[in-house]
């Protein structure tokens, strides 16, 4: 598993350690204009009393936090407008989350926690958001800047899969680390990776 301590987020970015590697980092499908799918399994460590972010897709912000001792999820559209749904899963410090992420391009967006749908969003008059160049982020809503706005959490991420339609782009089972970076079983070279970067 990976620790992700407060204020040290890890982040899925392949193509940050160098632009032309991998050839086909597998960030690039999570976009409004892909179908894919994302699979993640973690333990929250920190959910009382705060605002902290689990996961965010960046730049454009779309990702699960904590507030109020509650889930919410943040969608941004294609139109740079965001909403916020709440879900209904009750959490503790310590429980586990095993989340699916199933995005249909202009026409639907599911979120799944522990096999139960936690949301299902129509995108047919509005989609989700277009970037040429996302990543995601774990355990807080910024990698380059971290400081007391940037919501970190402590959490475990035991496992994360990353599909486009049918096919594994990406899988971590977070037990093999190569210079501070979790090795992609697909051999894809699609790495998480724990450096904090400026950019």
């Amino acid at each position: 598993m990976i620790h992700i301590k407060k204020n040290n987020p890890w982040i899925f970015y392949p193509s940050v350690l160098c632009d032309t590697f991998p050839e086909n980092p597998a960030t690039k499908v999570i976009s409004g204009d892909h179908n894919f799918q994302i699979e993640m399994k973690m333990t929250l460590l920190e959910t009382l009393d705060n605002n902290y972010t689990v996961f965010t897709i960046l730049p454009k912000y779309t990702g699960l936090d904590i507030h109020k001792n509650m889930l919410f999820f943040t969608v941004r559209f294609e139109d740079d407008s965001s909403q916020f749904y709440q879900f209904p899963f009750a959490i503790h410090d310590g429980v586990e989350i095993d989340l699916k992420m199933i995005h249909i391009p202009k026409k639907q967006l599911q979120i799944f926690i522990n096999e139960e749908e936690q949301l299902n969003l129509s995108l047919k008059d509005l989609g989700l958001y277009i970037d040429n160049n996302p990543c995601i982020v774990f355990g807080a809503n910024s990698f380059s800047h971290v400081n007391e706005s940037s919501n970190c959490t402590e959490l475990y991420l035991h496992e994360f899969k990353l599909y486009e339609k049918k096919k594994l782009l990406a899988h971590h089972t977070c037990d093999e680390f190569i210079f501070n970076k979790s090795v992609d079983k697909t051999g894809n070279l699609n790495f998480i990776h724990h450096k904090i970067l400026e950019c």
